[in-house]
């Protein structure tokens, strides 16, 4: 139990490090996680882990990795070896980083899949980011229309979240699509 905790403290401290932007030490802390998940046999940790290092990997620019290392673990989390929030959170980011690639259509799928998870568990944040994300890829793709549908469906979540970033993101994607439709 221990063990586990301190997999867990290593886990949060790389995420410390990583919003700091220190990949090194971010991923100095998640490889300790992870070296013991794997010493303990705990498939679902290493699995949860793993998205941490995939998040460093993405939040330094290192997008087609972070890719890589969602899609080697997604299929362990689509057969339940996290609770469904994990995997809706995987497929979301997924979606993040095909969007960071330039890969609309499997941004979409990706999204929708998220979309659907997160409707299906009631999961309000996961709902407003993952029709969020679908209103960029409508954005990206010149269907002004359904962007803005879908930025609908993710205004009220947004605009009365307590982080400012959610607010920042949501104007700022509204702020693109009134300057694309002119």
């Amino acid at each position: 139990m221990l063990e586990k905790r301190k997999s867990d403290v290593y886990c949060n401290m790389s995420a410390v490090f990583n919003t700091l932007k220190n990949l090194p030490k971010a991923d100095e802390y998640i490889d300790k996680a992870l070296a013991i998940a794997e010493r303990q046999q705990n498939n679902a940790a290493f699995a949860f882990y793993i998205q941490q290092k995939a998040d460093n990997y993405f939040e330094n620019g290192l997008v087609e990795k972070a890719l890589r290392t969602r899609q080697q673990y997604l299929p362990q989390m689509e057969q339940g070896i996290l609770p469904k929030t994990f995997l809706q959170g995987a497929y979301q980011n997924i979606a993040q980083d095909y969007l960071g690639l330039g890969k609309l259509d499997s941004s979409k799928l990706f999204a929708e899949k998220s979309l659907a998870t997160a409707t299906n568990l009631r999961i309000a944040d996961g709902v407003a980011a993952s029709n969020w994300l679908l209103g960029r890829i409508a954005l990206k793709e010149n269907q002004f229309t359904l962007a803005e549908t879908y930025l609908e469906k993710s205004r009220h979540y947004l605009l009365e979240s307590e982080n400012p970033t959610d607010k920042r993101d949501y104007f700022d994607v509204m702020r693109q699509l009134m300057f694309a439709e002119g």
